[in-house]
């Protein structure tokens, strides 16, 4: 275990707090991204997606054939 933190140049006990901390971090980003999308109102999305007007997409942010 000494190897990785020796490597990225800080102590062992750094090395684990910050490896703790990251995994923290990652824990509560997929929590907030999973109670984002509980309250997602798809009917306002597609009526936004769907509205008249606007330029059209660009060559490269076109939905590819056959995609679902």
């Amino acid at each position: 275990m000494n190897e990785p933190a020796a490597e990225d140049g800080t102590s062992l006990n750094q090395f684990v707090a910050t490896a703790v901390a990251e995994k923290v971090s990652a824990l509560r980003t997929a929590q907030y991204f999973a109670e984002r999308k509980g309250r997602t109102d798809w009917a306002a999305f597609d009526r936004i997606m769907n509205r008249k007007g606007g330029e059209a997409p660009r060559a490269e942010d076109e939905i590819p054939q056959g995609f679902e």
